[in-house]
C-alpha cells in the first residue's frame, strides 16, 4: 500500500498536467442543438443523414496499441423521434441485460438542467481491431430540452476510462443546448 500511493499520486498529477495543456475548441451541431468545447485532437463523426442528430468524437489512436478508442457521443431525441420519452429510454437503457449491466440512476447538473446518470459495462467486442479482453464502461447522462432530450456519453475501455474523462468533464461543462 505504502508503495502503492507515491505512484497513484504521480499518476493523478501527470493526468491532471496532461489535461491542462490539452487544447480545447468550440464545437456546435446545428442538427443535434448543441455547442460545447472537446478536444482539438479528438476526431468529430456526424451521424448519418435520417438518423438521430448527434455527433461522436473520437480520442486519437494510441501508437502500437489495438484497443477501444475512448470517445464521447451526444445524440439528440425529438419528442416525435423514435423515443417518446426521457423516462421510457432510461427505463429502456437500464435494464439488465446478458453480458451487460447498468448501475443506479442518480443525477447531475449539466448545464442549467439535471440530467439523469447512469454508467452501464459489458465486454469489450472480440475481433482483431479491439482488445481481446476487458470491459468496455458506458456514462451516460440523459439531458432534458424543450422539444425532447440528449444523450450525452462518454465510453472507454478499461483501465483506459480515467484517463480522458477529464476531457468529457470539460464536455459537461461546456456543454449548452441551442
Amino acid at each position: 500500500m505504502t508503495r502503492t500511493l507515491p505512484l497513484l499520486l504521480l499518476s493523478a498529477a501527470l493526468t491532471g498536467c496532461s489535461m491542462k495543456t490539452a487544447r480545447f475548441v468550440p464545437y456546435a451541431s446545428g442538427p443535434a442543438r448543441f455547442s460545447a468545447e472537446v478536444p482539438e485532437d479528438w476526431t468529430a463523426i456526424e451521424n448519418p443523414a435520417g438518423d438521430v442528430p448527434g455527433v461522436q468524437f473520437l480520442a486519437p489512436p494510441e501508437k502500437g496499441r489495438k484497443a477501444v478508442r475512448p470517445y464521447i457521443s451526444v445524440d439528440f431525441y425529438a419528442r416525435d423521434s423514435r423515443q417518446p420519452s426521457l423516462e421510457a429510454y432510461l427505463a429502456q437503457q437500464t435494464r439488465e441485460r446478458p453480458g451487460r449491466s447498468a448501475g443506479a440512476v442518480g443525477e447531475r447538473p449539466v448545464g442549467s438542467g439535471t440530467a439523469k446518470e447512469f454508467t452501464a459495462t459489458q465486454p469489450l467486442p472480440q475481433s482483431p481491431e479491439f482488445a481481446p479482453n476487458g470491459t468496455l464502461t458506458v456514462r451516460t447522462l440523459l439531458l432534458p430540452a424543450a422539444s425532447g432530450f440528449y444523450e450525452l456519453c462518454y465510453a472507454a475501455a478499461e483501465p483506459d476510462a480515467p484517463a480522458p474523462a477529464a476531457a468529457f468533464q470539460r464536455f459537461l461543462a461546456s456543454f449548452r443546448a441551442r
